[in-house]
């Protein structure tokens, strides 16, 4: 629990090694190739909060000040296989490992107006990510038929670990001058004092089939595609819960000077010999609904077509379906069973989800396009949303808990777009957008009684709309160069995308609301990013200055 060093943080480092060959066989057609790797990654971050709450009538309950260490180390290896039988033919077998790991400390500091008093608080977390995938991959062409055919099987398994991920806090009243923690009696609490393990597995399995068969319609060259997707999800998540309490009451204040041991700091007040029927001890406040098990199916068939039009018009549509099936067992807080199950289901109540979309584009000229697109898109909950888990956040003061009755969202998305590519890596486009959701998912926040006793969990919303413009400029500043005669201008390039956006969500349904309607939870009003990049042509040096602000 001790802080062992505070020093200042070292640069970053991230290095990279790999190396590939080819080499065809024989005197035949076939070739074999590879390509294997390795990064490392390693960087610290210093990131200091501030935080407040209120009270429904607006009264603060605290002020809180947070310092940040983290420091995060990725390890990445890469090896892809690649055979080719002829021109015709290949395959390819893709795998990579990496593994994500962070480390974070938390010194908190600050008012907690709602008892009168200040604070000092402590968290210590690390966690651990991993991530393997392997995808074998097919391509074939029917050179009679001019059939193009591909194919690809794969699997995942993610990992993540949490090991002892501990929190301490310290009080002072207004008056007094020292600090001492607090050590529940009875049972633990996750934020004194408190202990956290968490282990995650899933395992992901997947395959696809694709061909696309030309065909010419109205004297030009057509296509058509077909498909078809599958996808296994397993999940197996398990927590454990632990914390300090007082071993008895009695005992602990029997003996004289027992009681400052909450005075103790962090690296001493848990030692071993505070740890007796006269100081601490370990409780497991474990409950049934910190482990879930879960599990999906996604079987998805599409057919689209590819039709260039008389009159400069292309038509790119089709449609997709998708059998979805999600399951989910738990408990929740205190036993009651959970079996979560969940299917896809249509508007027209058909046992799968219709998803339409079409592409219309009309070129004015060779290089200046005119798009319209609609498409019809699904949202489903995660395992995470839908679990009756119940995890207590340090750092944002908060318990987070899932929503076991939380259902998909629908969407319907409109697009009308301007394009025009004047040069080489050039662009310039003016986009209008609109959706419509149907039962968007947003995070709810349910106030508590007092400081840190808030809940979030997630909620469908009845119905929400988001519109807005965008526009996209890529353009290289050579005519600087020409007005100037410096030609190192040909060789910067100035990027920009700027998007406004309203979004709106429909509460005249909902008796609790407040007003009839608000922002959709999360969503930006506006995002704006431009940069310059340089690049200098004989020894391939890069540059670039970037900025980015979202609402």
């Amino acid at each position: 629990w001790a802080v062992q060093s505070q020093k200042s943080a070292p640069l970053g480092f991230n290095g990279q090694l790999v190396g590939g060959l080819k080499k065809r066989i024989g005197n035949s057609a076939s070739s074999f190739a590879l390509i294997g790797g390795a990064t490392y990654n390693t960087s610290n971050k210093l990131s200091k909060f501030e935080r407040y709450d209120f009270a429904s009538d607006g009264t603060p309950q605290y002020e809180y000040f947070d310092q940040q260490s983290k420091n995060n180390v990725a390890l990445g290896t890469l090896l892809n296989l690649a055979y080719s039988l002829n021109d015709n033919n290949r395959f390819t077998f893709k795998n990579s490992y990496t593994i994500n790991t962070d480390d974070i400390m938390t010194v908190r500091t600050g008012d907690e107006f709602s008892n009168a008093r200040d604070i000092e608080g402590y968290s210590y977390n690390y966690i651990e990510n991993t991530l393997l995938t392997s995808q074998l991959e097919g391509y074939h062409f029917i050179q009679g038929a001019k059939i193009k055919l591909d194919w690809n099987a794969g699997y995942s398994k993610t990992t993540r670990d949490q090991p002892d991920y501990r929190r301490l806090v310290y009080f002072k009243n207004y008056e007094d001058s020292i600090f001492s923690t607090f050590v529940p009696v009875g049972s633990a609490s996750p934020n004194y004092g408190g202990k956290f393990y968490s282990d995650l597995f899933e395992n992901s399995y997947n395959v696809a089939v694709n061909a696309t068969v030309p065909f010419v319609l109205f004297g030009n060259t057509s296509s058509f595609k077909m498909g078809t997707y599958h996808q296994w999800k397993e999940r197996e998540f398990g927590a454990r819960v632990l914390g300090y309490v007082i071993y008895d009451l009695g005992k602990f204040y029997s003996e004289p000077g027992n009681s400052d041991i909450f005075f103790q700091e962090p690296g001493s007040i848990f030692t071993p010999e505070n740890i007796s029927e006269s100081g601490f001890r370990i409780d497991e406040i474990t409950n049934p609904s910190d482990a879930y098990n879960a599990s999906s199916e996604l079987h998805s068939y599409y057919a689209m077509f590819d039709n260039q039009l008389p009159a400069k018009f292309r038509l790119i549509w089709g449609a997709r379906i998708e059998f979805f099936d999600q399951t989910l067992t738990s408990f929740k807080y205190g036993g009651t069973p959970v079996d979560y199950k969940t299917s896809s289901a249509d508007f027209s109540n058909l046992p799968f989800d219709f998803l339409p979309s079409v592409n219309l584009v009309y070129a004015l000229t060779e290089k200046i396009n005119l798009r319209a697109a609609y498409s019809k898109t699904v949202a489903r909950p995660e395992f995470r949303e839908v679990a009756p888990f119940s995890f207590y956040n340090f750092d944002e003061m908060e318990s987070r808990i899932g929503n076991d009755s939380l259902g998909r969202t629908s969407i319907n998305n409109y697009d009308l777009r301007f394009e025009n590519f004047f040069g080489s890596g050039q662009v310039i486009s003016v986009s209008a957008f609109y959706k419509n959701f149907d039962n968007p998912i947003e995070q709810k926040v349910y106030p508590g009684s007092g400081a840190g006793s808030r809940t979030i969990t997630w909620e469908n919303a009845d119905k929400a709309t988001v519109y807005g413009i965008e526009l996209e400029l890529r353009k290289n500043l050579d005519f600087l160069g020409r007005l100037t005669h410096w030609n190192q201008f040909d060789n910067i390039t100035f990027n920009t995308n700027l998007a406004l956006i309203k979004s709106v969500v429909d509460q005249s349904t909902n008796p609790n609301s407040w007003k009839p309607e608000r922002p959709l939870q999360g969503q930006s009003p506006y995002i704006i990013n431009f940069g310059f990049t340089y690049t200098e042509p004989v020894s391939e040096l890069g540059i670039g200055l970037f900025y980015n602000q979202i609402g």
